[in-house]
Order: structure tokens, then C-alpha cells, then sequence
């Protein structure tokens, strides 16, 4: 899954894979649900990205 591009993973077709990874990476951590929240709403996507990329980028977001 890691090296599927990320807009694939997280088009409502591999849904279910995004939110398991997601709720690995957060749990009830609410300051990191916000750090995901607003990089999906607000960040420009880049198709070019793979998943394990966009969830390396999210792990630095949260230091």
C-alpha cells in the first residue's frame, strides 16, 4: 500500500486502507487528528506522492 500514489489511497475506493493507517499514526490523539484534518483540507495534493510518502510527511507534521 505504501507505494500505491496517495490520491489513490485516499479516493473513496481505498478509503478503509487511509483511515486504518490514520488511525495507527493518531489513535485518540486529538492535536494529530487535527494535523491530518488540515493537511487533507488545505494542502495542494500531489499526484506524483505515494502513500508512504504522504504518511512519512504526516509523522514530521506531528514533531
Amino acid at each position: 500500500m505504501a507505494q500505491i500514489r496517495a490520491h489513490i489511497v485516499l479516493s473513496d475506493y481505498e478509503q478503509a486502507l487511509a483511515a486504518d493507517a490514520f488511525f495507527k499514526l493518531c489513535g485518540d490523539n486529538p492535536q494529530r487528528w487535527n494535523v491530518v484534518t488540515g493537511i487533507l483540507t488545505r494542502e495542494q495534493r500531489d499526484f506524483e506522492e505515494t502513500f508512504g510518502e504522504f504518511l512519512e510527511r504526516l509523522e514530521a507534521a506531528f514533531e
